[in-house]
């Protein structure tokens, strides 16, 4: 077993309902400080009023665009062509 944030969870949740793992998420500071990091390294500043906010990724035409509830408008992150996968590009983006 890694010692990453994903063994962990899924060592210490391996009986747990899914409310029981939700509540772990939402209460894990490591997890927190690492997302407020990572949120923080954007294009554009995030809002300082967001509470809670989503994060997705969408493909338009050739482009895979992020959108951030913090944000004020879609990010353009990175070209994708024909034949490649939404879900691998994007991991790519955000690992």
């Amino acid at each position: 077993m890694n010692d990453s944030f994903l063994d962990l969870f899924s060592e210490l949740n391996a009986k747990a309902t899914p409310d029981e793992r939700a509540d772990y998420l939402n209460n894990d500071v490591k997890l927190e400080e690492t997302h407020q990091a990572a949120a923080m390294q954007g294009e554009t500043k995030p809002s300082e009023d967001a509470v809670c906010h989503f994060v997705t990724y969408v493909q338009k035409e050739n482009w895979i665009w992020e959108l951030d509830g913090r944000l004020k408008a879609p990010v353009k992150k990175a070209e994708i062509k024909e034949g490649q996968h939404l879900g691998i590009e994007v991991s790519k983006i955000i690992r």
